[in-house]
């Protein structure tokens, strides 16, 4: 009798073990709801929010996206981060405990429109155009991009594209590129923009009243708020004016060389225009007018923007061009001086060819006789130009056979109205 009860009691045993752990796995399980998704404030995470099951002795919760599980999280949490996803799709969150798992609370993240990122600004090639650049939105779906300059859009381009040139900007402010679809915008990558200086531009240089002095004037610097100009002379600073200036006297130089102006902002600067007042050098040659002019040629005159010079046959043809000629009286003779002639040339001999210095600008003559190894200075003036030009010429040879020769080393000053030579 005794072995029959012991055995009853390990059946029931046996059946409450079994029998009711089983009916507690295979109970339904309560699924979750109200899951809603909400972007993060970085604008790239996602984060789900959902109503916890009503069955209370749940494991956990599974995670799932686009039908992939991605994680799983304990029963007492009902929030979860998806970082960063790059797509959009469906998502859906289950209670399970232990194999049993319910049935799904969804939702979709179609609707978001990723922002761009990484927003980069260079300068073009030009050194005033702005290049703009991005990392593409992950949207895959979007229309296109806008492009903001201090809030105010100024362009936009096709989802294709991933970049964006703002033509010579010259004011400092925020770029901000979004990606758009339809009427939904993203939140924008932004970079800040302080200008390249530009660099000022356009030097010219020209001989003050006094025709000794030098006077620098240039094209103003296009960005807004630099401190000022530097002024260079052979590379070094001569001159620091204020930014509403654009000229510049150089008292009196000594030596002739090289000037450049530069734009600056506290320590940043320009790159900057330069301009010379070194003179052209060349040489020429002339034969006297008694010379059959088809062969040999007695007038000369001047480019006066390279300094270059040229021989012409003494004819009315070559009017415009001659600025003095060597006649059979043996003297340089200014054109003006010709039938019809119109450039008029004064000579004056000078001491030295090659320390002429600033040449004198009296005492000229419109003829000066040849001297072999003499040194003369000119100033040179054509009918059309209100400016002239001083040159330095000297005698290297004179020949009377076959013909009255003479050959010559000059130098033009390019600068008008400035008298130093060297």
């Amino acid at each position: 009798m005794k072995k029959k009860i012991s055995f009853l009691i390990v059946a029931v045993l046996v059946l409450i073990f079994f029998g009711f752990g089983c009916e507690r796995d295979e109970e339904d399980i309560l699924a979750p709801s109200n899951l809603i998704l909400e972007y993060a404030t970085n604008g790239k995470d996602l984060i789900l929010t959902w109503t916890a099951s009503g069955t209370a002795d749940i494991d956990g919760y599974y995670i799932y996206f686009n039908d992939v599980k991605i994680n799983h999280v304990d029963d007492t949490v009902t929030t979860y981060t998806h970082v960063n996803p790059d797509t959009v799709g469906e998502y859906k969150v289950t209670a399970y405990r232990g194999n049993n798992e319910s049935a799904g609370a969804t939702a979709f993240s179609v609707t978001y429109v990723f922002a761009p990122s990484d927003l980069m600004l260079e300068y073009a090639a030009n050194g005033s155009d702005l290049v703009l650049t991005w990392t593409a939105s992950r949207t895959v779906d979007i229309d296109g991009y806008y492009i903001y300059f201090n809030g105010e859009l100024i362009g936009s381009v096709v989802a294709t594209v991933t970049t964006y040139t703002h033509v010579n900007p010259d004011t400092a402010g925020e770029y901000k590129v979004t990606a758009y679809r339809g009427e939904d915008e993203s939140a924008g990558a932004t970079a800040n923009f302080v200008p390249y200086i530009i660099a000022p531009s356009a030097l010219i240089l020209e001989g003050a009243t006094n025709e000794y002095d030098l006077v620098l004037t240039w094209t103003a610097s296009r960005t807004p708020d630099i401190d000022g100009y530097y002024i260079y002379f052979n590379d070094g600073e001569i001159g620091d004016i204020a930014a509403t200036f654009t000229t510049f006297t150089h008292i009196n130089p000594a030596t002739v060389g090289e000037y450049k102006i530069t734009a600056y902002r506290g320590g940043d600067e320009s790159t900057g225009p330069t301009a010379s007042d070194v003179p052209y050098e060349g040489i020429g040659e002339l034969w006297d007018m008694d010379t059959p002019e088809i062969i040999f040629y007695s007038g000369w005159g001047w480019n006066w923007s390279t300094g270059t010079g040229f021989s012409y046959s003494v004819i009315e043809a070559n009017k415009n061009n001659i600025e003095f000629y060597y006649d059979s009286d043996n003297t340089l003779t200014s054109g003006r001086d010709l039938p019809w002639g119109v450039n008029e040339t004064g000579f004056l001999r000078i001491a030295s060819y090659t320390n002429a210095g600033n040449v004198p600008t009296i005492g000229y003559m419109n003829y000066e006789d040849v001297i072999d190894g003499q040194a003369y200075a000119l100033i040179a003036l054509k009918t059309y130009s209100t400016t002239w030009h001083y040159i330095k010429l000297r005698i290297d040879s004179y020949s009377s056979t076959p013909h009255d020769r003479i050959a010559f080393t000059y130098a033009f000053q390019l600068v008008p109205k400035f008298t130093l030579l060297d």
